[in-house]
Order: C-alpha cells, then structure tokens, then sequence
C-alpha cells in the first residue's frame, strides 16, 4: 500500500513525503512515489512510528483474552503498536499454556502483545527460564530487586547465557512499609512514608552485578532523580521513567485522592521538578498502564488499589506534556516511546525508514480532545494529538 503525501519527520522538521509499505515492511520513502499498489490518501496528517510500552497489566491484573483484547484496544488508541506484559499477573505468564494464550490473541489483534519472561514463580523459586524463553525470543527477563542474593546471581547467568536484557523493578519493600515518599506534606497528610533510599540501594546492588557479569538491565519505572548518578557509572544500565510522575506531584493527593495513588508513589514537586530536568538522559518512557475496577479504587486511601489507566492517551499525554511544554523535542520523544525500546528489546521497529516493519500512527498534531472521565486522574486534561489511523504491519485501523 502507497501512503501519500505524509508528513514525515527527519532531521531538518516535518517533510511531505510518499510511504511504500509491502508485506509489513516499509520498502519505499520518498517525495514522490508512482506505483500500482493501494493508495491511502494521508492529506497532510503526520506519519510517526507507533509506540512500545513495557511491564503493561491487564485489568485488576487479571490475565485472560478478554481483558487482553480490551487492554489491545486501548493501546491501538493510544498510539501504542507494541506491548509488553507485565508477569505480576493472575494466573501469571510463567507457564507455555499461558503464553500460548498471550500469542493467540496477538495473532487475532491489530497490535503486537509480548510477555516478559518471570525470573521467579509465585513460590519464590528460579523459573525453567530457558523453557520460557523458547517462546518469547524477543522478550526480557523480569525480576524484583528485593530477593535472595543466589537467585539473582542465577537469573543474571541465565540473562548472559541466552542473550537476554534483565527488567528489574528496584525497591526494598522489607526495608520500610509506606504509602507515599517522606515529606512534610504526606506527614500532614498522616500517610506512612517511605524513603528514596528504598530504590537507590536496590540501583546501587543490581549496578555492580550488572557490570560484572555485563548484562544490560533496565530498571523499571524509575523516578527518583538521585538514580541517575549511579546510572552514568555503567553503560549496561538503562532507565525506563513513568509519564504520570512528569505530570502530576504529591500535592494531588489532597483529600486523599486515591485516583493518584500509583505504584511508584508520586514524587513531591522539587523531586518531580529535578525528574523532568535529567529527562533527557532517560532512555525511555512507559504509560505506567495499569487498571482495576471501581470498587478495588474507590475505598479509603490505605486499602486503594494502585493504578493508572492511562494508555489509550498515552501519546497524546506526551506529547501535550513533554512536546508541547518545550521539555522535549519530537524527535526525542519517539526516540524514548519507540525507537529505544525497539532496539533494547531486538524487534526491528521504532523508525520511518526502509527496511523497518510498518508499525505506525497517522496523527493530526494541531486538534485536540478533553478527556471526560470522572473516575481517572487525567478528566479534564486538554490532549494535543489526534491519532487518526494505527498501521501495524499489514493491518490498518482507524481510530
């Protein structure tokens, strides 16, 4: 199919150009192209690489098709082509059944749905990783910081062995129980604290056994600032930052809000301030998409669920928030929401370029929506960024 007269981006801004795609590929980019095939006429929208999210849950973290094909569905809106599951699901995607499951319905979806591979059970012991990675080749291993140093020590092995990056999730959840990190407004609040200490020590561990054993490893959902430095020590280490901890502070969490309750916690304002400065050295970014249903949300803040249902806005968000506000430019926008991603994860997506897969957005950057959603943090927010239709692969879909 010949896209036409597409805004594309490079180096010197937007240029209209023409956009073969053939059998899922992109094969042709130029100003103007003459073929027999298909044209789908693109009238000036924007023609941007589709975006990849990592560590996504499903609905109350319930695996099964139907939450998959309506967490599917909201990613096509958001402008997202490629998700990758989270493992902290019910029952969780350990076993070949299961991932049979995740591969069938991304077979029947107009979207591409992986799982990471758990490291651990539920019981706490070392998975048959190499069985689980047969099924998931362009895939990572994933693991909480916070257990016994020999079962880390053998899952980093079976990383460098297989040729795997390691997701981890860094955080002592021994070390302090709270709900929100420590400030005088949370003491205000009489909510319990925590420390940034909780994820930077974890950093510090995993950093050292990454650098040994050279691995590369991305620290899930990273949002304190101070972890940077550590970061800057190695380059086997990436970091993966959540959107809502770029938009919103603690001071949200007013009247016990628990539309806001996340999973990190929300940063105070100086933290959240120091965060969006050092962005540019993050190397990419997720919507942090997780959902419950009401009743699970809708209870006093220490019983709330976290959550934040977010990915069928998740590019408009960014692009409102990080784009339109001069934080970052485009180009390092998609760099952070697809073309890194693609390349740490080994699929050959994340660019306009000939050869790569065709998984893009057609968008219309200048028109804008409201969200009207009363039970979600973001009702109310004016979203810059229209996607018309998602490409992925062979399928189109309109929005």
């Amino acid at each position: 199919m010949l896209f036409k007269g597409a805004k594309v981006l490079t180096k010197d801004g937007f240029k209209a150009k023409d956009v073969l795609v053939s059998e899922g590929k992109i094969v042709e980019i130029k100003d103007d192209i003459e073929s027999s095939d298909e044209v789908f006429e693109c009238k000036g929208l924007a023609l941007l690489p589709a975006l990849l999210d990592v560590n996504i849950l499903p609905k109350d973290s319930i695996l099964n098709s139907k939450n998959l094909l309506r967490t599917s569905q909201k990613a096509l809106k958001g402008g997202v082509g490629s998700l990758y599951l989270s493992p902290n699901t019910k029952p969780r995607n350990d076993t070949e059944a299961i991932n049979a499951l995740v591969k069938s319905v991304s077979q029947s979806e107009t979207i591409n749905i992986f799982s990471l591979i758990p490291a651990f059970n539920e019981n706490g012991n070392l998975n048959d990783i190499s069985i689980l990675y047969s099924g998931n080749p362009k895939s990572a291993i994933f693991l909480d910081s916070d257990v016994e140093s020999n079962l880390l020590y053998q899952a980093f092995l079976y990383a460098k062995m297989l040729k795997l990056p390691l997701i981890v999730n860094a955080f002592d959840t021994h070390m302090e129980v709270g709900l929100a990190y420590e400030s005088p407004f949370i003491r205000s609040l009489g909510l319990g604290e925590i420390s940034f200490l909780g994820q930077l020590k974890e950093i510090a561990k995993i950093a050292q056994m990454a650098e040994f054993l050279k691995v590369n490893v991305l620290f899930s959902a990273l949002n304190v600032s101070e972890s940077f430095k550590i970061l800057k020590e190695s380059k086997y280490l990436f970091s993966q930052v959540p959107l809502p901890h770029l938009i919103f502070d603690e001071t949200n969490l007013k009247d016990y809000d628990t539309r806001y309750k996340l999973n990190p916690p929300l940063l105070p304002k100086a933290s959240k301030d120091a965060l969006l400065k050092l962005l540019n050295e993050a190397y990419m970014l997720t919507s942090l998409h997780s959902t419950v249903s009401v009743h699970l949300k809708n209870q006093v803040y220490e019983d709330a669920r976290a959550s934040f249902d977010s990915i069928e806005h998740y590019f408009g968000l960014a692009y409102t928030f990080l784009v339109k506000s001069g934080v970052l430019s485009l180009q390092d926008l998609l760099a952070k929401t697809s073309k890194n991603i693609a390349n740490f994860m080994g699929l050959n997506k994340g660019e306009i370029a000939v050869g790569k897969d065709s998984d893009f957005m057609l968008v219309d950057l200048e028109s804008s929506y409201k969200i009207a959603n009363p039970a979600s943090p973001l009702d109310g927010l004016e979203i810059f960024g229209i996607i018309k239709y998602m490409v992925v692969g062979k399928h189109i879909s309109k929005i």
